[in-house]
């Protein structure tokens, strides 16, 4: 029988894989944030995949611990105090615009910029009004679920997340809402 690493940190170590999953230790996120704000991180974990964050949410979750779940904004404000909860990265595919067979798919880890840019290369329109705003889609959505229910994003039908129990779930945005209001799903991204 093989030995379970003896903390959160050792099982998280336990996920690295190039091109797939970064672990960071002790991180000074005033580097990570264009207003240098920010105090240490114990641990940052960069997801590339979805996978990859499905493992580090259920090895996460399967601890018992919490986790806080970023993207790739820069509107980002954290304390400067220590921040001992795991930091969940979504880079890669996970944001960024990409067109698919089915329309567009937009990571929940993609600057509200990004996106926006990248609707109005498609020749969408309605998005030319989250240029100057900062966050990341993910936050945008989630936020707009907590203040005004799923009709606020017409826009928006299917959601890709992660259970926290292990396992990726595509779902309508209406059946997803409740879930990523309440944070019992961890949204990938949107269709």
């Amino acid at each position: 029988m093989k030995n379970s690493p003896a903390t959160l940190r050792d099982d998280l170590r336990c996920l690295r894989e190039p091109g797939r999953l970064e672990f960071f230790e002790r991180v000074d996120l005033r580097a990570w944030s264009p207003y240098r704000l920010g105090g240490p991180a114990e641990m940052v974990v960069r997801c590339l995949d979805a996978e990859a964050v499905s493992d580090t949410i259920k090895r996460i979750h399967d601890r018992g611990s919490r986790w806080i779940v970023i993207g790739g904004s820069g509107a980002l404000v954290l304390s400067d105090g220590a921040i001992d909860v795991p930091l969940v990265k979504l880079a890669g595919p996970l944001a960024t615009w990409q067109k698919t067979r089915d329309g567009f798919f937009v990571g929940a880890g993609a600057t509200l910029a990004q996106a926006s840019r990248a609707a109005a290369r498609a020749g969408l329109s309605g998005f030319e009004r989250l240029f100057g705003v900062p966050g990341t889609v993910g936050g945008a959505v989630v936020s707009a679920l907590r203040l005004h229910g799923h009709g606020a994003l017409g826009g928006i039908h299917r959601v890709a997340a992660v259970v926290p129990t292990g396992g990726l779930v595509i779902l309508t945005l209406e059946d997803a809402a409740p879930q990523l209001a309440e944070g019992s799903l961890v949204a990938l991204g949107f269709w």
